[in-house]
Order: C-alpha cells, then structure tokens, then sequence
C-alpha cells in the first residue's frame, strides 16, 4: 500500500507466506523511518503464542512475546534501553477469558546513560469478561512495588473508549525511575 499527498508519504508491504506468520515493511517520510517487523502467532484452545521482532532504521531494535497457557499469561516486550515482563495467574476458571480475577508480578528494567534500574511489582487485577476489541471494558489493579529507587503501592484503572483506544488512569508512590509518587493519565491506541 502507498500513500502520498504532496507532504507525506507512506507505504507498507505485508506478505503472508504461512498461516501465523506475517512479515511487514513499513516506511513513513514525516519521521523518516523504515520498520522491518515479523510476527509468528500460533493458537490453540489452551496453549497461544505471539511472538514480533521489530528493527527501526536507527538500528533500535524492539522485541515483543505473548503465550497463554490456560490459566497462565506471559508477556514481555523491550527495546536494547527498557523491558517489561508480566506473569499472571487468572483463578475462578482454566480458561483464562472467563475469569475476571488474576494476581500478577511485573518486573521493569530502564537502562539510561549506563545507570540501571529495575521494578518489581505484585499485585491483584480485577477486569470485566467483555472486551473492546483487545482491552478489556474495564480493569483496575492493585500491588506493592519494589525495586532500585525505592518501594510503594500502585493502583491503576482503565477503560476501553473504542475497539483500538483506552484510558487510564494511574498512581504510584514509586516507579523504576523514581521514588516520587506520580499521577498519570494516558490515551492508548491499539492496532
């Protein structure tokens, strides 16, 4: 697909040699960026795996990984600079899309200037059964984080505006950059 209209220009090249596999070229001349990204799903009724490795022209590299597995969920996505990862266990129910309750523990690592920090948090969620396209159509969480600036309580809320936009609203006591408490609202696209 191409896309110009004197000011910018765009093109894309997505090719589906295999079912679950997907390689996408992306160009855009506004931030003058080139995006290689290859994805490989595979989906079974207990058992999922989405894994996306992504090379910006800058040589940034970022990386994404998915798997459920009845009721555990794992999830990890970084670039060479920050990571996040999430294990989680819905409870109520195997099937992890029927269970409205989970506990989970994420761990956060930022990388600036050779300095490194790292935040580990553990907490409860609570979502709706119904979702919005991949958010859910609310969630809110609660935990106790730990890490190398200092420790606190985070709690968070969202909610699903549209199939690909949700808002959230957040407060922590301490982060893996900070032990400031801090006040976040964030809008999210999804594609």
């Amino acid at each position: 697909n191409y896309h110009g209209d004197g000011v910018l220009q765009k093109f894309d090249l997505k090719w589906k040699p295999l079912s679950g596999f997907n390689f996408i070229l992306e160009s855009d001349n506004k931030d003058r960026s080139v995006n290689t990204k290859v994805d490989l799903s595979v989906g079974e009724k207990d058992l999922s795996l989405f894994a996306s490795v992504n090379r910006k022209i800058n040589d940034l590299w970022e990386w994404e990984v998915k798997s459920n597995l009845g009721s555990l969920q794992l999830k990890h996505k970084g670039n060479p600079d920050k990571t996040n990862s999430e294990v989680a266990y819905s409870f109520g129910d195997r099937d992890a899309t029927k269970s409205p309750h989970s506990l989970f523990v994420n761990y956060e690592t930022l990388n600036e200037d050779n300095d490194f920090h790292d935040f580990v948090v553990s907490g409860w969620r609570y979502h709706s059964l119904e979702k919005l396209g991949s958010n859910y159509k609310w969630q809110f969480d609660l935990g106790y984080g730990l890490g190398s600036e200092g420790s606190g309580f985070v709690v968070s809320s969202s909610k699903a505006l549209s199939s690909e936009l949700a808002l959230k609203v957040s407060y922590q006591t301490a982060s893996v950059s900070s032990d400031e408490g801090n006040f976040k609202v964030e809008l999210s696209s999804q594609k």
